[in-house]
Formats: structure tokens, C-alpha cells, sequence
């Protein structure tokens, strides 16, 4: 049986870049939908000592190179409905 999930939307649909030096937090949310957790992950180029904390949807640190960072962001529901950042 084929389901139709609606598309979760998740904010910021971006996030600042780092700047060298200057602390940075980015909360990531996702619109709700019938009252569904999500499960967040991120994958790509994370360089530490900037921090992806998959239980708060948060991105934190304070870039201390200029290292390239490329990050996906994504939130994953139990009924299959997914979203990118």
C-alpha cells in the first residue's frame, strides 16, 4: 500500500556560515506533523571543533581554520516523510 508523506520543512533551509573565530549555534526545527519526533542526522564535512548534536538538532563550535565545511542536515519521521537543509 503506497502512502502519500508530506515533505517535513526544516528551519533555517540554511544555516550562516562559519566565520573564523566567532562562536557559532544554529538550532535547526522542523514543522510538525501530527505530533511525529523526528530523528535528525547530518552528513558530509563537519571540521571540528564545530559539533552536530543529533538529540537537540543543534550545531555548535567555533571554526578555527578556514577548512571548507559542507553539512546536510535532515529530519527523518516515523511515517517516512523527510526533509532537507
Amino acid at each position: 500500500m503506497e502512502t502519500d508523506c508530506p515533505t517535513i520543512t526544516i528551519s533555517p533551509a540554511t544555516i550562516p556560515n562559519p566565520v573564523l573565530g566567532v562562536p557559532l549555534r544554529a538550532d535547526v526545527h522542523g514543522q510538525r506533523r501530527n505530533g511525529t519526533a523526528y530523528t535528525w542526522s547530518a552528513t558530509g564535512g563537519l571540521v571540528a571543533p564545530l559539533m552536530w548534536d543529533a538529540s537537540t538538532a543543534t550545531l555548535s563550535g567555533t571554526l578555527r581554520d578556514s577548512s571548507e565545511t559542507n553539512l546536510d542536515i535532515r529530519a527523518t519521521d516515523a511515517n517516512g516523510g523527510c526533509g532537507a537543509s
